[in-house]
């Protein structure tokens, strides 16, 4: 999927953009309000025979996700006996901004080998204090080359956090990339940007590359 549009949501356990691949029956169960079923109803698969299949998007419009438990960008692949890959691109110039509570900028959802690929810039209405992403059972890696803005929770799996040379990440209050994987900085990176006194837990390891800046302030 390209979308070339621009999105703007206000409602709670809302999606401004939702692909989902599903194998084995399923889709997504919902209500008035929570018509994805994110708080806390159902999406995925049922259970049966069937791979989810690869997933892609690329999004070169801004999406904003305002209501609470809100995501801006949110892909899922599950399937009964697999799931597929998945792959999001934010291009240069673009803004995603998701909701309050768990809502996040881009969600990922099950999937295998996933990436996002940040040109952009990716937040939530409420900045350091919200979610710039969140995932949760596949191999998850984001090579962020723009700016994000706020926590990270890339859930179980194989995780890895690059901040390329260039881009900016200035840290929320938990960046959960799992115990043994790694955040490497060759950026700019910054718990709670600057000028604001202020605490980062990292669950994983961090990797300085040479010429990179860990922005503090005390």
């Amino acid at each position: 999927v390209v979308n070339h549009g621009s999105i703007v949501m206000t409602g709670d356990n809302a999606a401004g953009v939702f692909v989902q691949s599903v194998g084995g029956g399923g889709g997504v169960v919902g209500k008035s309000g929570d018509l994805l079923g994110l708080d806390p109803m159902f999406q995925g698969t049922a259970g049966g025979i069937g791979t989810g299949a690869s997933v892609s998007l690329t999004q070169d419009r801004d999406v904003t996700a305002t209501g609470l438990n809100s995501v801006a960008l949110l892909v899922q692949s599950a399937g009964g006996t697999g799931n597929g890959n998945m792959d999001v691109t934010v291009t240069a110039g673009t803004t995603i901004t998701g909701g309050t509570g768990t809502g996040a900028g881009v969600g990922f959802l099950d999937g295998a080998t996933n990436l996002l690929t940040n040109n952009g810039r990716i937040t939530s209405v409420n900045q350091i204090a919200g979610y710039a992403m969140t995932a949760t059972g596949g191999d998850d890696t984001v090579d962020n080359y723009g700016t994000m803005i706020g926590s990270v929770n890339l859930g179980t799996g194989a995780n890895a956090f690059n901040n390329k040379a260039g881009a900016l990440f200035n840290m929320g209050a938990s960046v959960m990339l799992g115990t043994g994987n790694f955040l490497t900085n060759s950026g700019t990176m910054s718990p709670g940007a600057v000028n604001n006194v202020f605490t980062s837990a990292v669950t994983g390891n961090i990797v300085q590359s040479p010429g990179a800046t860990y922005q503090l302030d005390r």
